[in-house]
């Protein structure tokens, strides 16, 4: 209890904390070396911090309080701006920069007077801070490492014999004709494409002639189309295996499995298995979206990768980093626009950036997969016209002041505007599609 009391070490943790918790609610979407450049640059923040503030008043204990105030202060105002955004008393709305800037800097004043002045209590004070410190790390260090046990277990599983009940189910065995060389086949993803007349009567836009051209080219146009299910990862699962999910996978519905425990019902998929068996090519491109990334794949197109080192050295924020800050204080650099220069914006933007950067790669691919010899098969996931909305009509470039989001995209939150962005990015998708399929 002794060392407790006399190291001053709850400053560090809480900044820890509040990356460790952010890690943890969104763990099952990233790595976790995506936050190692958070957590290295706030622990050095809340070291320098406590040496400048120590220089001041002359007391690490006092020090270490002050500083604490100002990481939990630092962290949590990103969240109560968001809460407090739109909140309006008898017509005044008060969540305002320049109003919950003025309450918190007056808090913190107070709040370091106090420390300053807890001359026989700061032995005290520094207990109890490193204790809640602790305790409040203890909660997303579990969840995570209870997460990735999940998950190492689920690895283990080898999928089941989907050919279990294909011979009911009216399903055969594949066989290649011994006439000529079997065609490739390209089974291409465009994430959250709607309907042609879900495009027209929500979206306002007429996308028959992108559908005509794709006709005159041969393809057969499902008109009223329904997905089974209502995630993206759900629906490949039971399209790879050429069956619903209800009959082979039951649990990945009732559990609401996550995306790691789904994987081995894609990668290891019955497409997949039977078309390698009848001497296809499995090829593969890069999606920036892991469960669709089949890096074992015969041929897997993917642009160069960063290593662990390379990823915290250089570059600009990445998504997790990017949402860290915007639910900090440091939203407000995102804020000021006036503030973005052109040196600013691959910074900030590095997230959204990499994610055009990733599509282009994959649309660029479609060119160099055709030139490859067959059989084979192609699965190509891009994630548009899904949002977030990282091209306009002509494949343009926006400067963006919200983190990048594959749920919602957080700047176009508003109808108009998510029209606008949508109905944009398809526009674009059309354009490079049909130059892909003609070349």
């Amino acid at each position: 209890m002794s060392r407790v009391r006399r190291i001053p070490f709850h400053p560090f943790l809480f900044g820890v904390y509040a990356i460790l918790a952010l890690l943890a609610h969104n763990i099952s979407q990233v790595n976790i070396n995506i936050a190692i450049r958070s957590l290295v640059i706030v622990s050095l923040s809340a070291l320098i911090a406590l040496i400048v503030v120590r220089l001041i008043v002359k007391d690490w204990h006092k020090a270490a309080i002050i500083v604490s105030i100002l990481v939990v202060f630092f962290f949590t105002y990103g969240h109560l701006y968001s809460t407090f955004e739109d909140v309006a008393i008898f017509g005044f709305v008060i969540g305002r920069h320049r109003f919950l800037l003025l309450i918190w800097l007056v808090i913190f004043l107070l709040g370091s007077w106090w420390a300053i002045k807890s001359n026989d209590k700061r032995f005290v004070i520094t207990y109890v801070l490193n204790i809640i410190a602790v305790v409040a790390l203890i909660f997303p260090i579990f969840q995570i490492i209870n997460y990735r046990l999940e998950t190492s277990l689920s690895f283990q599983k080898e999928p089941k014999d989907f050919n279990n009940g294909w011979e009911f189910q009216g399903i055969v065995d594949l066989q290649i004709s011994d006439e000529g060389i079997p065609p490739d086949i390209y089974y291409i993803i465009l994430d959250m494409y709607v309907r042609d007349d879900v495009l027209m009567e929500v979206f306002h836009y007429d996308n028959s002639p992108f559908l005509n051209s794709l006709i005159e080219e041969g393809f057969f146009i499902a008109r009223c189309s329904q997905s089974n299910y209502q995630d993206t990862p759900l629906s490949i699962a039971s399209s790879l295996n050429l069956n619903y999910l209800e009959t082979f996978a039951q649990e990945l519905i009732d559990k609401e499995m996550d995306h790691y425990q789904i994987e081995p019902f894609v990668d290891g998929s019955t497409v997949r298995r039977e078309l390698s068996n009848l001497g296809y090519t499995i090829v593969n491109v890069e999606s920036g979206f892991f469960l669709t990334e089949w890096k074992d794949a015969d041929m897997y197109l993917q642009r160069q990768e960063k290593t662990v080192l390379q990823s915290l050295a250089i570059g600009g924020l990445n998504e997790f980093e990017s949402m860290l800050l915007y639910s900090t204080a440091g939203m407000l650099l995102n804020e000021v626009r006036t503030l973005r220069s052109q040196v600013l914006i691959p910074l900030f933007d590095q997230s959204y950036i990499e994610r055009r950067n990733q599509i282009l790669y994959a649309l660029d691919s479609l060119d160099t997969i055709a030139t490859s010899p067959g059989p084979k098969f192609v699965f190509v996931h891009i994630v548009v016209p899904h949002p977030p909305f990282v091209f306009g009509p002509d494949g343009e470039y926006f400067p963006r002041t919200t983190p990048l989001t594959l749920n919602l995209d957080m700047e176009d939150r508003y109808w108009d505007r998510y029209i606008e962005g949508y109905t944009g990015q398809v526009i674009f998708l059309n354009k490079r599609l049909l130059v892909a399929i003609q070349n």
